[in-house]
């Protein structure tokens, strides 16, 4: 759901499972079994534990991040000398140094960037769920089945929730569309689930609505990794061509509400697709793929207390890597031509910094991957201004005055004005005071306070949607 560089998906902090590697080492002191602890990155809370045993004088480590259901995570390298535990998991990217004082190991655990205090002991750590209020509890008052729909074009099945109101013969639906990365057909981040709270408010207003994980995640097929905005766009249409025979669902009220890079996908799919009868922008992006990396980049560098010269060295090296991805010389690879970039925007890093990556090297090799990603490429060079321009149904673009990642006005001003220059007979634009990139009320728009907030979605956004669409519909 978060667009860009300097925006990490803290709920995706560990993935899934497996074997162990092993690795020689020495040390009188016996620090086999089970060490438990919990980091906080950024108020997402998540529990870390390291299974250690031993092979005569050899140390074996796995990690299991409970929260996430993943365990069994594999470890690379695993030292204990004079007191000293370094655990390195190249798997997960993640390292853990730490010493060990009064039966506890007192460290840092290094991961994407972040540098978290850990303390491991040996007691078990119980799951401590956040308090969010608006998560919606049975009985629901509406009818909710779960959905399989195949997308021809993929050649996968997506899984999903619908969502119907009781007691009516047919009803407008609405398809909710996720932001970037691997999301779930919740929208889950730290803990909130923005799309369920949606879900049931909308349902609870007479629409029905579908909410469905994206491909390669959670119970649907395909693959996640390599597919761009406009594969994700794909699936849309699958979902549209899916609900046009349902039973319970008006063909002619089918509409779209996308967060984020969903809020650009939507568009996409209804300029192209005449069956869309509705679109809702939630923090969906007016400008370039470019400009809005770049102006995410600064805005959140800046509250996270960087210097001006920092800022501009990362402006700097974006702006060369969009240059490249745009207008790459054929006589050289990607990699060849981004390395030189990366190396020197990265300069500034000191050695602990770049330590959280795993070393000065893998850090530059892990930008370099980023930067070559379909996604990011697609990403980059899109200009959503041509596909808004073509929507032809109604619109609603709301945005948070807080959000950091989409910028509010210079966004929803963009999309003003291609609806606009389409000649669009039917929108609204709002800018929502107080609220971040989530549509939470929030102090500074942060992403750090995210997890922290209980709110999970404002109430006069779910309102606002609701009665647009039955104004409508």
């Amino acid at each position: 759901m978060i667009i860009g560089t300097l925006a990490p998906m803290m709920h995706r902090l560990l993935t899934s499972f497996f074997f162990l590697l092993l690795v020689l080492t020495s040390t009188a002191q016996d620090i086999t079994g089970t060490w438990h602890g919990m980091a906080d990155f950024s108020g997402s809370k998540l529990r870390i534990d390291f299974n250690i045993d031993s092979l005569g004088t050899i140390l074996v480590c796995t990690i299991d991040s409970p929260d996430q259901d993943a365990l069994g995570m594999p470890c690379s390298s695993i030292s204990f000398v004079k007191d000293s535990l370094e655990i390195q998991s190249d798997y997960i990217q993640l390292t853990y140094k730490g010493q060990f004082r009064n039966n506890k190991f007192h460290g840092f655990v290094f991961q994407g960037g972040y540098k978290v205090p850990l303390l491991l002991q040996r007691d078990f750590i119980p799951a401590s769920k956040p308090h969010r209020p608006q998560e919606p509890n049975e009985p629901y008052g509406y009818a909710v089945s779960h959905v399989s729909i195949k997308n021809p074009d993929g050649g996968h099945t997506l899984a999903g929730t619908l969502t119907v109101p009781n007691g009516q013969a047919k009803s407008p639906l609405a398809i909710l569309i996720s932001g970037s990365g691997p999301q779930d057909r919740d929208e889950t981040i730290m803990d909130h689930k923005p799309f369920w709270v949606l879900a049931d408010h909308l349902t609870q207003q007479g629409i029905a609505v579908l909410r469905y994980d994206d491909r390669g995640v959670g119970e649907s097929g395909g693959t996640f990794a390599g597919a761009t905005s406009e594969d994700f766009a794909s699936d849309v249409d699958a979902i549209i061509d899916w609900a046009l025979s349902h039973n319970k669902i008006d063909p002619m009220a089918i509409g779209l509400i996308g967060h984020s890079e969903g809020g650009m996908i939507a568009p996409m799919v209804a300029a192209e697709n005449q069956m869309v009868s509705f679109v809702v922008m939630l923090a969906g992006p007016g400008t370039s793929g470019r400009e809005i990396i770049l102006d995410q980049t600064r805005l959140i560098m800046e509250s996270s207390g960087s210097s001006e010269s920092d800022i501009v060295t990362m402006e700097n090296m974006l702006r060369e890597v969009s240059q490249v991805i745009q207008f790459p010389d054929t006589t050289k690879s990607l990699d060849e031509q981004l390395r030189p970039l990366v190396s020197r925007g990265l300069e500034a890093v000191s050695d602990e910094e770049a330590e959280a990556f795993g070393g000065r090297d893998k850090m530059i090799d892990l930008r370099i991957e980023q930067f070559k990603d379909p996604w990011y490429q697609y990403f980059m060079k899109y200009n959503p201004k041509e596909a808004i321009k073509f929507t032809r149904c109604p619109v609603l673009a709301i945005n948070g005055l807080l959000d950091l990642q989409v910028p509010c006005s210079k966004n929803l001003s963009a999309i003003e004005y291609a609806l606009k220059l389409g000649g669009n007979p039917d929108f609204e634009i709002h800018a929502m005071p107080g609220l971040n990139h989530l549509f939470q009320h929030s102090e500074t728009g942060s992403v750090a306070e995210y997890g922290l907030l209980e709110e999970t979605l404002a109430p006069e956004v779910s309102i606002l949607i609701g009665e647009w669409i039955n104004a409508r519909f």
